[in-house]
C-alpha cells in the first residue's frame, strides 16, 4: 500500500516564512543603518568639540593675559577685511589685543555665508608686528571645521563694574564638520562655544 502521507510545505507556508524572513531583513538593515549613523554622528561630533575645546583654549590664554582689547567690526557678508568698530554693526568678527609685553595682536573670523561655498570660515590669530597669520580652526573644507554665523556669535565687551576694573569679553562661537565633508549630507554638527573671559589686568 502506497503511503499518502507527503513531506515539504505548502504554498501557503512558503509564502508565509519569505514574508516573515523578508521584514525580519528590513528591521535588522534599518537597526544597521541607524546605528552606523548614530556613531558616526557622535564621532563627528567628538572631533568638532576637540577642534573647538582646543582654539577656545588657546583663546582664552591670549585674551585672559592680554592688557587692552579692542572689538573690530565688519558689515555684510562679503566683507574681506575688518575695520574699527562701526555703530551700524550689530556682529563682531574680532579684536584687537596687547600682551603682557606691549606687542599687539589680532584674533579674526573670518565669515564665509556664501551658499554651496566649499571654503570654511575660520579663527585666525594676526601678529600685527611682524604681520604674520596663525589659524586657529582646522580650515580643511573636507575634515576641518566651519565657523559659521549665529545670530550673537563672535566677540564682544560686557559691562565692568567699575572703570578700573579690567575688560571682559565674551566669545561665543558655533562649529560644524568642515563644508564638504560628507557627513554634512546627514547632519550638521552644530556644536556651540561660549565663554565668558575677564583680562587679568588693565594697562
Amino acid at each position: 500500500m502506497m503511503n499518502k502521507n507527503k513531506l515539504g510545505f505548502s504554498l501557503i507556508e512558503m509564502i508565509i516564512a519569505i514574508g516573515i524572513f523578508a521584514v525580519i531583513s528590513v528591521v535588522s538593515l534599518d537597526l544597521f543603518i541607524s546605528s552606523v549613523r548614530a556613531t558616526n554622528k557622535v564621532k563627528v561630533i567628538n572631533e568638532v568639540k576637540q577642534n573647538g575645546d582646543s582654539m577656545m583654549g588657546i583663546l582664552d590664554v591670549l585674551i585672559r593675559n592680554s592688557l587692552k582689547t579692542d572689538i573690530f567690526s565688519c558689515c555684510g557678508s562679503g566683507c574681506t577685511s575688518c575695520t574699527q568698530s562701526d555703530s551700524s554693526c550689530t556682529n563682531c568678527t574680532g579684536m584687537r589685543l596687547k600682551n603682557n609685553e606691549g606687542i599687539p595682536w589680532s584674533v579674526i573670523w573670518t565669515k564665509n555665508d556664501a551658499a554651496g561655498s566649499t571654503q570654511n570660515g575660520k579663527i585666525e590669530i594676526k601678529d600685527d608686528v611682524n604681520n604674520k597669520t596663525f589659524g586657529l580652526s582646522n580650515t580643511n573644507p573636507l575634515s576641518g571645521i566651519d565657523v559659521v554665523s549665529c545670530s550673537d556669535c563672535g566677540f564682544s565687551k560686557l559691562a565692568k563694574s567699575n572703570s578700573d576694573a579690567p575688560d571682559i569679553v565674551k566669545v561665543k562661537l558655533v562649529l560644524q564638520q568642515g563644508r564638504i565633508s560628507p557627513t554634512r549630507q546627514d547632519f550638521q554638527a552644530n556644536v556651540v562655544f561660549e565663554r565668558t573671559i575677564s583680562l587679568r589686568s588693565t594697562l
